[in-house]
């Protein structure tokens, strides 16, 4: 048995997160709104990249900026919230 197991702090601990953050406004660029028209259509990187002319590591990086910004931690998550930004 390894000590020290089971005494560390999980790695979330500490670290903050926005409430309900699939029901805040957010703002996206024309791009990023493109790209996530396309996750919640069930594209992946490689498919939307394919389909916008543009690298699949762009759209990592599109989606990784919101998920920063916003503190997203599922595509769907990040769908949810602009899909409901749009009603508003």
């Amino acid at each position: 048995m390894v000590s020290g197991r089971g005494s560390e702090a999980p790695a979330h601990q500490g670290l903050t997160r926005p409430t309900a953050v699939s029901s805040r406004h957010i703002d996206v660029t024309p791009r990023q709104a493109e790209i996530l028209s396309l996750v919640a259509r069930g594209l992946g990187d490689k498919e939307i990249a394919d389909s916008l002319g543009i690298a699949p590591r762009t759209i990592r990086t599109h989606l990784e900026r919101l998920f920063h910004e916003y503190g997203f931690s599922t595509r769907a998550e990040a769908v949810a919230a602009w899909l409901r930004s749009k009603r508003r």
